[in-house]
C-alpha cells in the first residue's frame, strides 16, 4: 500500500522546520534543554507574548502594526517615571495602560480615520514614541525605579512569576474575546472583506480603531511588566519586538492577508520565537549574526504564507474548472 501525499505539500514545511528546530537544539544546544533554562525562557516570553496578542488581532483584520516595540519602550519609560515621582504601582500601572491605549488610538485614528496604509502609520508612530521614550529617559540612558517596582513582575505565584500568570489571564480573556463575541467575528470579517462587512451596517472604522487601541493597551502592559523584571527601562529597551510578534502570530497559522487563522496557533509561534531567540543567545553569536538569523526567518516564514496561499486559490480553481 502506498502513502500518498497531501497535495497541500506546503503544510508539511513547518512542520518539517519544526522537526529541525528539535534536532538542532539536542545536537548542537543541549543546555537549552536544562530545567533552569526552561524556567527562565517562560518569563521572557511572557511580554512577547501579551504584544502577540494584540499583534493577531490586527493581522488577522489585514493590517500590521510595527510600532508594538516602540509603545513597549516608550509606555515603559512613562511608567518609570511615574514610579520614581510618586512610588506608587498603580499610579505606574494606570499611566502605562492609557499611555499605550492612546498610541493605540493614534494609530487606529491614522488607518481608521485618515485611511493612511498600517505599515505608514504606525512606521511614524514608531519614529515618535521612540524619541519621546528617549527624551524622557534622558542623557543617563537609564531610569532605575528600583526593588519595589520589580516586585510587580517578579513575585512567585505557584512556582511562576506574576508577569506569566498576566499572559495567561490576558490571553484567557483575550480568546474568549476573539473566539466568542461578535467584536472577534468583526476582526475576521474585516480580514476576510471589509467591504462585505461595511455593507452589512457594521462601523468597520470603529472596530479598526478598537484593535489597534486594544493593540496598545497590551503592548502598555507589556511595557509596565518588562521594565518591572529590568527595575526601570533602559535606552531602545524593546524596540524590535514587532519582529518576534510577527514571527510568531505568522509561525502560529495566522495569514498574513487578513481572515484566517487561530489566537491559539499563536501561542505555539510565541513558544518557538522565545526558544529560538533564547537558542541564539545562548550560542553567543555576533549581533549581527543574530539579525541576519531573525531576517532570514522572517522571510521564511513570510513566504511560506504567500506560497499557501496562492496554492489554496490554485485549488479553488482546479476545484471549479472539474
Amino acid at each position: 500500500m502506498k502513502l500518498k501525499l497531501s497535495k497541500n505539500w506546503i503544510d508539511y514545511i513547518k512542520p518539517a522546520m519544526i522537526l529541525i528546530f528539535v534536532v538542532f537544539i539536542i545536537w548542537k544546544v543541549p543546555i537549552f534543554l536544562r530545567p533552569d533554562n526552561l524556567i527562565t525562557l517562560i518569563p521572557q516570553a511572557a511580554v512577547i507574548g501579551i504584544a502577540s496578542i494584540g499583534m493577531s488581532m490586527v493581522i488577522i483584520s489585514g493590517e500590521i502594526d510595527i510600532s508594538v516595540g516602540a509603545i513597549l519602550y516608550c509606555s515603559g519609560a512613562i511608567a518609570s517615571e511615574v514610579f520614581m515621582s510618586t512610588r506608587s504601582l498603580i499610579y505606574a500601572s494606570l499611566a502605562a495602560v492609557l499611555s499605550g491605549a492612546v498610541f493605540g488610538l493614534v494609530n487606529g485614528f491614522g488607518v481608521a480615520k485618515l485611511k493612511i496604509p498600517s505599515m505608514i502609520t504606525t512606521l511614524a508612530v514608531s519614529y515618535i514614541l521612540t524619541g519621546l521614550g528617549s527624551i524622557l529617559i534622558g542623557s543617563e540612558s537609564t531610569l532605575v525605579a528600583g526593588d519595589d517596582y520589580k516586585a510587580l513582575s517578579q513575585t512567585k505565584i505557584l512556582g511562576m512569576t506574576s508577569n506569566v500568570w498576566i499572559f495567561v489571564f490576558l490571553f484567557v480573556i483575550f480568546a474568549v474575546i476573539i473566539n466568542k463575541t461578535r467584536f472577534g467575528r468583526y476582526i475576521y470579517a474585516i480580514g476576510d472583506n471589509a467591504d462585505a462587512l461595511r455593507a452589512s451596517g457594521i462601523n468597520v472604522d470603529r472596530v479598526q480603531a478598537y484593535i489597534f487601541i486594544l493593540t496598545g493597551l497590551l503592548c502598555g502592559v507589556g511595557g509596565l511588566l518588562t521594565t518591572s523584571r529590568l527595575g526601570g527601562t533602559q535606552f531602545n529597551m524593546s524596540l524590535g519586538t514587532e519582529v518576534y510578534c510577527i514571527a510568531a502570530v505568522v509561525v502560529g497559522g495566522i495569514r498574513m492577508s487578513g481572515g484566517k487563522g487561530s489566537i491559539f496557533g499563536s501561542l505555539l509561534g510565541i513558544l518557538m520565537v522565545a526558544s529560538l531567540d533564547n537558542i541564539l543567545r545562548l550560542t553567543h553569536i555576533s549581533v549581527y549574526l543574530y539579525n541576519l538569523v531573525w531576517g532570514v526567518v522572517i522571510f521564511i516564514i513570510v513566504l511560506i504564507d504567500i506560497l499557501k496561499k496562492k496554492q489554496h486559490i490554485w485549488n479553488d480553481i482546479h476545484k471549479i474548472s472539474n
